[in-house]
Parts: C-alpha cells; sequence; structure tokens
C-alpha cells in the first residue's frame, strides 16, 4: 500500500504535465507558410550547412516563388517522365531568374552570382552531373568526398 501513493501521484503528475504540454503547444504554435514548405522540398538538400545556413528550410526564405516552382516540377514529372521533382541547379536558376522579375530580394540574388567565382563548394553526396557541370561554370571550385559507383 505504501507503493500506490508515490505511483498515483507520478500518474496524476504525468496527465497534468501531458495536458500542460499540448495546452502550452497549443498557445505557442508557430504557423509554416506553405510555400516556404514547398521551396524547400524542392531544394537539394545537399551539403547541409555549407551555405551558412541550418539547412535548405533556413534558406527558402520565399526567394523563389512557388508558382515559378510548380509547373517546372509538373512539366518534369507529367511530361518529361520524370519521378523525381526536384529541381537542378540549372532548373533553380532558371526558377529564380524568372522570380527576379518580380521579387527584389530575388534579384538581388540572380545579381550576386558572378561573386561565387573562384568559391569552393565541398559535396558529401553525389551530385548529378548536370550540377557538377553548372557549378563550375560558375566557376566555383567543387570537391566531392563521395566515391562514384562503376
Amino acid at each position: 500500500m505504501e507503493f500506490v501513493y508515490p505511483i498515483l501521484i507520478f500518474v496524476v503528475m504525468g496527465i497534468v504535465f501531458g495536458v500542460l504540454l499540448v495546452v502550452i503547444s497549443k498557445v505557442f504554435a508557430v504557423e509554416t507558410d506553405e510555400r516556404a514548405v514547398k521551396i524547400t522540398e524542392a531544394l537539394p538538400g545537399a551539403n547541409c550547412g555549407a551555405c551558412g545556413y541550418a539547412g535548405c528550410a533556413d534558406d527558402a526564405d520565399l526567394l523563389i516563388a512557388p508558382e515559378v516552382i510548380k509547373p517546372i516540377q509538373e512539366l518534369k514529372t507529367g511530361h518529361l517522365g520524370n519521378k523525381n521533382p526536384r529541381l537542378h541547379t540549372d532548373e533553380t536558376l532558371i526558377a529564380l531568374s524568372i522570380s527576379a522579375l518580380n521579387d527584389e530580394k530575388a534579384k538581388l540574388a540572380l545579381n550576386q552570382l558572378s561573386k561565387l567565382k573562384n568559391c569552393e563548394m565541398h559535396s558529401s553526396v553525389m551530385l548529378a552531373q548536370v550540377d557538377e557541370n553548372l557549378i563550375r561554370k560558375l566557376g566555383i571550385r567543387l570537391t566531392c568526398s563521395c566515391e562514384k559507383k562503376n
């Protein structure tokens, strides 16, 4: 009987704290912008942290309008037969240039591309050949620690 009271106290405390956590999570919930989620899903997601952000989600501050990305993804998957809707680097830059027509941040980002020349980039994942070629065209010195399979 002496073990019942401590167990009951812990069970009641667990229920009270559980309910309190649910209430607090609802009160202090942060809404996410669905457009930013879509942009993050379209970004390559490779080499996290190398750009200075913790991940693609931190960098996807709606620099590229989702209205621009969606038709490109639909073209890739619906008409060109690709299974993966993720954008390659060249497709991302095309989307950025289209967004730059109406968005000052996108225009500023596009105008900064020349500053990437002679920068170094390391990838810990295998990049598609199209991405490697474009990165080198931008003048970025690319290294990769992954092995290509024959």
